[in-house]
């Protein structure tokens, strides 16, 4: 059996991830989600906690350790998915205790079940860390102070982790995926912006309006797709560059 667990799991990228990975008879997940999961999937544990608190990531990476300790899975997955693009202000007027949570859910979670996910699961032959990033982490974005300086962060993490399993040459892979224009929840949140906090607002307005997002399922099933034939990269990648 194959083990995959999926952050954020509950809308968007992560629940056309689960559902495109619970379609296959060998497959289990750990779902970990805010609110759970919007109706049941097969052969998956819904696990409710808050990923903005250290309670929270402490509940997850418990239960990723356990999880992995329940059989000898062929191959484990850990999805990275959960995220905030919160606050969305000149830095000047950010909440900075929005500002902590950003960077808090977008950088030291990943962080905390990377740990547990690399600490508990030497025995498995076949394992991969993804994290889903942005390609904001390259370029500064006036409003997201926090959104962009996360998501490098995310990626930084993810390449000195990648630098580490290849010293130890323990075959794991560690990628930080940048999808692109995605049609999700954030999306939309992020076109309900004032252009006072968000000046390059109508951009995304109008990237909805001119049908330039993209669907979350098809997303998803690049990332399985690559996942599962072996072409993730270590450290950061756009999803398209992977797909041509």
């Amino acid at each position: 059996m194959q083990l995959y667990i999926v952050t954020g799991a509950s809308r968007g990228i992560g629940w056309s991830l689960l559902h495109r990975i619970t379609e296959r008879p060998e497959t289990e997940a750990l779902a970990v989600s805010r609110s759970g999961l919007p109706s049941p999937a097969p052969r998956c544990e819904d696990l409710r906690c808050d990923l903005s608190q250290r309670e929270g990531q402490r509940g997850a990476a418990d239960a990723i350790r356990r999880k992995i300790a329940e059989q000898p899975w062929e191959k484990a997955v850990l999805i990275n998915n959960a995220g905030t693009v919160e606050p969305v202000a000149p830095l000047e007027r950010c909440d900075m205790d929005l500002f902590l949570r950003n960077l808090t859910l977008n950088v030291v979670a990943p962080a905390a079940l990377m740990q547990a996910f690399l600490s508990s699961s030497g025995g498995i032959r076949e394992r991969s860390i993804i994290n889903i990033s942005s390609a904001v982490s390259r370029r500064p974005v006036r409003g997201w102070a926090a959104y962009c300086s996360s998501k490098a962060a995310l990626d930084m993490v993810s390449e000195v982790a990648a630098a580490e399993v290849e010293a130890q040459a323990s075959g794991v892979c560690i990628s930080s995926l940048y999808p692109g224009l995605v049609d999700t929840a954030m999306q939309g949140l992020i076109r309900t912006m004032s252009e006072a906090d968000f000046p390059t607002v109508q951009e995304f307005q109008d990237w909805k309006a001119q049908g330039a997002l993209q669907n979350p399922d098809t997303v998803a099933e690049r990332i399985l797709d690559l996942e599962r034939e072996g072409r993730l990269p270590q450290g950061p990648a756009f999803l398209r560059d992977l797909c041509t």
